[in-house]
């Protein structure tokens, strides 16, 4: 499912952006979601957060902390380009 073009960027530079990829509502529904996971674990005192002043905060596993995160990591542009990658197994 990845053009010829899409695999030469891949190739050569490490990264494909699939850009319109994920319909808006949805990226805002995954910006809300990431963003109230990460004061949650920060107010439970198990947020991981680095950089100079603490401003920067990783939450780990986001697939495992809702659908909204699993749907969009199985699109199938990404899983096609996760395949061309990893292979198919």
């Amino acid at each position: 499912m990845l053009t010829v073009s899409e695999k030469e960027h891949l190739n050569q530079q490490g990264f494909l952006l699939l850009e319109s990829l994920i319909p808006l509502d949805t990226t805002a529904e995954l910006r809300e979601r990431s963003l109230a996971l990460a004061e949650a674990e920060k107010a439970a005192g198990k947020g991981h957060t680095y950089l100079a002043n603490d401003s920067a905060q990783r939450v780990w596993n986001l697939v495992g902390k809702g659908e909204v995160f699993e749907a969009a990591i199985q699109h199938p542009k990404v899983l096609a380009g996760m395949a061309y990658l990893l292979g198919v197994d």
